[in-house]
C-alpha cells in the first residue's frame, strides 16, 4: 500500500485547492508542487502557456422578504447579478420576472437545457436544487448545441443549493425572493504540464488534468497522483524499444475556453494537440491512457478496435464505447488511439459536489486502477498495438461503398500513419437531437452511419458534428443532404486515400 499512499499525498495537494482553475494563482502554486513530487534527473519538463478564460465566485446568497438568508453556489457561465422576484417551483408555471426553483435534472449536465428553457420564459434568476444533501458546481451555457463557436454567458442570476436548503425554500414559494451572485471571469494563462519520462521515436502518453471544481478529490485529485506514481516509476526503468513515454497534466479540462463557446471543456488538451499538429508531431503520438474520475473501480473507454487491442485487460463487464467527454476526444478527432480510465458513472451523486472528498475514495480501487495501467503499458511496449483491427474492417465497408482502399500495398512503416490519416477522416463524435432528447455519440464510419440514418430516424430530428456543428442530417431534407453528404466524404476520402 505504499504507492497508493503515495498516489494519496500527491492527490491531496491537487484536492488541497478549491476551484483550481487554469491561470489562477492556485494552478501556479499547485504546479509548483508537482514539480517538486516529480523531481528526477532523468525527467525532463516542460511548461505549455495557453490562453484561457479563468473565473472566480466572490459570493452567492438567498434572501427571502422574512431576512432568512440561505447559502448557494454559482454555477459557472452565468454573469451572476441581482434577481429579485416571485418564488415558483415548476417551470410551465413561471411569468416574466419570477425565480424558479427547480432540481437538478437526473444527469446534471442537462441543467443548461432547463435553463435555457427558463431563460426563454423571462425568469431572472434560476436556483437548482440537488438530489442529495450537498452543494455542486456544474457550467450551464446559453446554447443547446456542442460546438467550440463563439457564444455569450449568461445574464442572470443561476445558482445551487442542497436538498436541505432547497427543502427549506419550498416554504417561500409564492413569496418574493432575492438572488444575489457576483463572479468574476478572467483571461489568464494557464500551464499544461509535459513530463519526458523516456526519449523515443513514438510516444506513449500518460495524461491526466489537474484542474478541478471545489475540492473534487476523484475528478481529478486521484486521477493526478495516479499519472505522477507511474511517472515516477518509469523513471527508474529502462526504455522499451523505440517506444518513448510522456507524462502530460491538462489545465482548463473542466472550463477555459476563452470564447464561452458550449463545447467549453477539455480545452487544454485541444491546444496540445494543436500545438503538436502545428509541429507535425501527431505521427510520432502513439498511444494515450488517460485517468479522469479515479477512486472507484474503472471502466475502459475507447474505440471499438481499442478496446479489442486491450481484451485481455478490458473484461465485457468495463469495456465502453468511446464517449466525448474526456481530454482524449482531441486525440482520438486526429485518429490517435486512447483509452479512458475512468468511474464516472458511479460517483454520479457526488460528482462535482462539495461530497466529492476523500471519504469516497476506494484504496483498493485505486490500487488496482495502477497495477492496470502498468499491464496496458507493458502490453502496448511489448506486444505492440494491432492497427489492422480496424484497417480490415473500414476496406471493407469502403469497398461495400465502392471506394477502393489498398492499404496492404503500403510498406509495414507506413501502417500507423494509414490507421491515423482514415480514422481521422472517417470517425467522427456526433450530437444526435431527437424529438425529446439530445445525445452525444461516437460513429466508427461516418459513411455507414449516415447510410444507416432512415434506418433509425423515427424520433431523429437533426445530427450535428460534435465541435464543428456542421450539419450531418437533417429530417426535412434527408434525401438531399444525406446524399451531398456521402458525396462529399466520399470524394474527400478517395483524395486522401488515394493520393
Amino acid at each position: 500500500m505504499s504507492v497508493v499512499r503515495t498516489i494519496l499525498r500527491i492527490a491531496r495537494v491537487c484536492s488541497r485547492h478549491t476551484d483550481l482553475l487554469a491561470g489562477l494563482q492556485e494552478e501556479k502554486t499547485f504546479i509548483q508542487r508537482l514539480l517538486e513530487e516529480l523531481d528526477h534527473p532523468l525527467l525532463t519538463f516542460h511548461l505549455q502557456p495557453i490562453q484561457t478564460l479563468s473565473w472566480r465566485e466572490r459570493f452567492s446568497i438567498i434572501e427571502t422578504r422574512q431576512g432568512d438568508a440561505y447559502p448557494c453556489l454559482a454555477q459557472p457561465y452565468s454573469l451572476g447579478g441581482e434577481a429579485e422576484g416571485r418564488l415558483v417551483e415548476r417551470l410551465d408555471r413561471v411569468s416574466e420576472g419570477d425565480v424558479l426553483l427547480i432540481e437538478y435534472p437526473e444527469d446534471v449536465d442537462d441543467a443548461k437545457f432547463v435553463l435555457i428553457d427558463a431563460i426563454s420564459r423571462g425568469v431572472s434568476g434560476v436556483i437548482f436544487v440537488d438530489r442529495y444533501d450537498c452543494f455542486r458546481r456544474i457550467v450551464v451555457s446559453s446554447r443547446r448545441d456542442y460546438t467550440w463557436s463563439l457564444s455569450s454567458p449568461i445574464n442572470v442570476p443561476v445558482v445551487s443549493v442542497s436538498r436541505r436548503v432547497g427543502e427549506k425554500l419550498l416554504r417561500h414559494v409564492g413569496e418574493r425572493v432575492r438572488v444575489e451572485s457576483e463572479v468574476e471571469y478572467l483571461h489568464r494563462i494557464g500551464y499544461n504540464v509535459e513530463v519526458t519520462v523516456h526519449e523515443g521515436e513514438r510516444y506513449l502518453y500518460i495524461v491526466a488534468h489537474h484542474d478541478h471544481w471545489l475540492n473534487c478529490m476523484l475528478d481529478n485529485a486521484m486521477g493526478v497522483g495516479v499519472a505522477a506514481m507511474l511517472t515516477r516509476e518509469l523513471a527508474d526503468q529502462s526504455p522499451r524499444g523505440d517506444i518513448g513515454v510522456k507524462t502530460v497534466f491538462f489545465t482548463a479540462e473542466e472550463f477555459g475556453i476563452p470564447n464561452y463557446a458550449s463545447l467549453y471543456w477539455a480545452w487544454g488538451s485541444r491546444c496540445y494537440v494543436n500545438f503538436l499538429k502545428s509541429r507535425d508531431l501527431l505521427s510520432t503520438v502513439y498511444f494515450v491512457i488517460n485517468l479522469d474520475v479515479i477512486g472507484k473501480r474503472v471502466d475502459l473507454y475507447g474505440a471499438e478496435d481499442v478496446l479489442k487491442n486491450l481484451r485481455e485487460l478490458a473484461q465485457p463487464d468495463r469495456a465502453k464505447l468511446t464517449v466525448p467527454y474526456y481530454d482524449s476526444l482531441n486525440f482520438e478527432l486526429e485518429g490517435i488511439p486512447t483509452v479512458t480510465l475512468s468511474c464516472i458513472e458511479k460517483i454520479r451523486d457526488i460528482y462535482h459536489s462539495t461530497r466529492e472528498d476523500e471519504e469516497h475514495v476506494d484504496l483498493e480501487a485505486v490500487e488496482e486502477t495502477y497495477r492496470l495501467c502498468r499491464e496496458i503499458i507493458k502490453l502496448l511496449t511489448s506486444r505492440g498495438f494491432n492497427y489492422m483491427l480496424y484497417l480490415e474492417k473500414i476496406s471493407k465497408q469502403l469497398s461495400e461503398l465502392g471506394i477502393p482502399f489498398k492499404h496492404r500495398t503500403h510498406s509495414v512503416d507506413k501502417i500507423p500513419e494509414i490507421y491515423r490519416e482514415v480514422k481521422s477522416l472517417l470517425s467522427r463524435f456526433l450530437v444526435e437531437y431527437r424529438v425529446n432528447s439530445i445525445e452525444l455519440r461516437y460513429a466508427d464510419n461516418i459513411l455507414s452511419y449516415i447510410k444507416t440514418l432512415s434506418l433509425n430516424s423515427k424520433d431523429l430530428v437533426k445530427v450535428e458534428e460534435l465541435g464543428t456543428g456542421r450539419t450531418i442530417y437533417l429530417r426535412d431534407h434527408v434525401s438531399e443532404l444525406t446524399k451531398g453528404m456521402l458525396l462529399t466524404l466520399q470524394e474527400e476520402i478517395k483524395y486522401h486515400l488515394l493520393r
